[in-house]
């Protein structure tokens, strides 16, 4: 299911139990209005440095707020601290804070952007320096040039473009259909990681549907 179709997560929402989180491919209200107001998911994971800033995201969590939805802020590794940080302030200055993602940069971008944030027992501490906290070496940067780099690009065997989340899902799966060079690139590491993920997914909705029946056996 791709994140464009919100009215697809109607379907999605019919069949689960589970609480369900969206958003880090989102980027304006507009992209989640029906999934916030209709109550299709219950965590928004908008980030601040592709969702129009801190101003807008304050809009995204209002709105989410009036129909019970909380704040899941994307926290990759592909964002630096001063997103990290942002996001931190942000979390703290909202009603409906749910979680916060936070993937632990590598060392040298931690020396690059020195900051007052910290971890410590599953918590974030946003720390006392000014403004978000965080600052920036330039001299220390000049030694790790910029390198452009992209997210894949990947077609199908007609040559359509074609959504490459979707297609680590399919690649996972086992499914036939792709470009082969694109099942080539994909690490036998990473298709397990996606089956084994997959198949938890699975796991917890039989748990779930067992705990209905129990619960209806008792009754």
């Amino acid at each position: 299911m791709t994140a464009e179709l919100q009215e697809g997560f109607r379907i999605v929402r019919r069949h689960t139990t589970t609480p369900l989180a969206l958003g880090e491919v989102v980027n304006s209200i507009w992209d989640a209005h029906i999934l916030i107001t209709e109550q299709l998911i219950d965590y928004i994971r908008m980030t601040i440095v592709h969702s129009g800033g801190i101003t807008h995201l304050k809009k995204v969590a209002s709105l989410a707020e009036l129909y019970h939805v909380r704040t899941g802020c994307h926290g990759a590794t592909d964002l630096s601290p001063v997103s990290m940080a942002a996001a931190l302030h942000f979390d703290i200055a909202i009603n409906n804070f749910g979680i916060q993602e936070y993937i632990v940069h590598t060392k040298q971008t931690d020396e690059v952007f020195p900051h007052a944030y910290s971890f410590k027992d599953g918590f974030l501490y946003p720390g006392e320096g000014p403004g978000f906290g965080v600052d920036y070496d330039e001299s220390l940067a000049a030694k790790f040039p910029y390198e452009r780099a992209y997210l894949p690009v990947l077609r199908k065997e007609d040559g359509t473009l074609f959504n490459w989340q979707r297609i680590v899902i399919v690649c996972a799966s086992g499914i036939p259909g792709l470009v082969p060079s694109v099942r080539r690139e994909r690490r036998c590491a990473g298709r397990l990681i996606m089956l084994l993920l997959n198949l938890l997914a699975l796991l917890v909705q039989l748990l779930n549907v067992l705990d209905h029946l129990l619960r209806a056996l008792a009754g």
